[in-house]
């Protein structure tokens, strides 16, 4: 959020883009990947941890199990974030009962859609309570 009002402030002044959005957009890279590899470890951690209370076998993995589509779907929610190499990117949308055409940047929308992180937070809190501790 801090890039893209750096951007409004820049466009005010009439300056291109800054070094400071560049490095906070691959910084962003760099933290999207770190969360999809984690969302990995957490999905091997957890089917070892199965393994040891006889819930699988020693001979099930991700896959034969059915947890990689889980783990490919939440994957591909936490991939939606800006990148670097979208910066100045444009889509744009033609609205014919006005006549006008509308430009988004690309960023910007993957910006909007990244709100969908939230659930890891909200996950995270139905962990604390006493309902979904591992003694209830």
């Amino acid at each position: 959020m801090i890039i893209y009002e750096g951007r409004l402030i820049n466009q005010q002044n009439g300056t291109e883009r800054s070094f400071g959005i560049e490095v906070a957009l691959i910084q962003n890279m760099l933290c999207t990947i770190c969360l999809v590899v984690s969302i990995y470890i957490r999905y091997d951690i957890w089917l070892k941890w199965s393994i040891t209370v006889q819930k699988y076998t020693v001979y099930d993995n991700l896959i034969n199990t059915g947890l990689w589509r889980v783990m490919v779907v939440e994957m591909g929610i936490n991939c939606i974030a800006p990148y670097p190499f979208l910066d100045g990117m444009m889509y744009e949308e033609d609205v014919e009962a006005f006549g006008v055409i509308i430009q988004y940047e690309i960023n910007d929308l993957l910006l909007f859609f990244m709100f969908f992180r939230l659930y890891l937070g909200l996950k995270f809190i139905l962990y604390l309570t006493q309902f979904m501790n591992p003694r209830s």
